[in-house]
């Protein structure tokens, strides 16, 4: 993944990479698997936004040298080879170009937190611009961050989007209101509750390569759900796609009978495969996957959901109080997906009930 030049910064000695503020930390070890894990942010990998910046720093002192560089391929070539030329007269002095190599990331902790932080490992190195670019003049700057000259590349641990409340104990909760829960219900089903604006969803997802190690999402359709008018996935995601209608519309157009009521929170139906991550260039990280084939089938034989080979955004939310409202809300939509499967199969044995008798 590239790196936005200048995107990170030092704030309290901490470092903060990105435009996610991904927090570069450092995990003390401990003999507790279970207990609370203490980590450093000022500690040797913090030296990595000094480091990123001193790259930049002296790739950009080479432009003299790069100009003089240029100045002397252009000499090589003769006045009738005008493209060559008028190629090299166009070229300007190429941008850093600062990798960030992925090379382990956790979103759930394994669900072994009832609110985890997601984070993840990468190494960071400066990448010298192409032969035909650089002229050689930056192949010296070509390294790996490392805590110290002469030692082996760092591992560098950061918390991806870390919420403003994720190192501290998060309140206890009053008794919640119905109205709000319900305008969040009422919006899943499609009703006209929803905020004018949808600040989750402005987010995009760009990204330089695909992804070559299979990353799924395999999910039940009880973990969609709705909240202030974006679509939901848990308490993890907000997810986007290229059509008007949300996919929770869907969702829910999927869940009108008895069977797929019942089976909503019992099976994974859908699943996601990530083509491409970008946990660096947006405030919302983000992911681009594609629907694969659906395991699970209507009663009707066709397909739960007609998603396959849709191409879909999901976008990292890091807020711990998420997890609580989705809690809620599940257990809300689940009594009435039942309540309305059963009154449509009462419609569908009993006619009388909604039309009346025969005249």
């Amino acid at each position: 993944m590239r790196v936005p030049i200048g995107s990170w910064k030092i704030v309290g000695g901490a470092c903060l990479v990105g435009e996610p503020n991904n927090l570069v930390v450092d995990a003390v070890p401990t003999v507790d698997e279970k207990g609370v894990q203490t980590m450093l942010v000022t500690g040797p990998s913090s030296g990595l936004c000094r480091w990123l910046t001193g790259r930049v720093q002296l790739h950009n002192e080479m432009k003299a040298a790069w100009e003089q560089a240029l100045s002397t391929e252009k000499s090589q070539h003769s006045w009738w080879r005008l493209w060559q030329r008028l190629t090299l007269w166009l070229k300007e002095f190429p941008s850093p170009q600062i990798i960030a190599t992925v090379t382990y990331f956790d979103f759930s902790d394994g669900d072994k937190s009832s609110s985890p932080t997601p984070w993840f490992t990468a190494m960071f190195a400066y990448e010298s611009p192409p032969p035909a670019e650089s002229f050689g003049v930056f192949s010296h700057l070509e390294e790996s961050f490392v805590v110290f000259p002469g030692a082996a590349p760092k591992e560098v641990t950061l918390l991806l989007n870390p919420s403003p409340t994720f190192n501290t104990v998060l309140p206890q909760e009053e008794q919640p209101t119905i109205v709000p829960d319900m305008n969040d219900v009422f919006s899943f089903f499609g009703q006209n509750m929803e905020r004018a604006e949808h600040t989750r969803a402005a987010f995009r997802v760009d990204y330089d390569e695909i992804v070559t190690t299979p990353i799924t999402f395999n999910l039940k359709l009880a973990d969609f759900w709705s909240f202030g008018g974006d679509c939901m996935i848990q308490g993890n995601f907000v997810i986007t796609w290229d059509e008007a209608s949300t996919p929770c519309l869907h969702i829910h157009q999927a869940t009108m009978n008895l069977v797929t009521a019942y089976l909503a929170d019992k099976i994974e139906a859908i699943k996601f495969t990530a083509r491409g991550i970008d946990f660096f260039r947006n405030v919302v990280p983000g992911v681009a996957a594609v629907v694969e084939k659906p395991p699970f089938r209507a009663p009707g034989g066709t397909p739960l959901l007609d998603w396959t080979n849709k191409m879909v955004y999901l976008g990292f939310l890091t807020d711990p109080l998420l997890k609580r409202k989705f809690s809620r809300a599940k257990k809300i939509l689940s009594h009435i997906r039942w309540q309305m499967a059963a009154s449509v199969a009462e419609g569908i044995l009993n006619p009388g009930v909604f039309f009346g008798p025969p005249s």
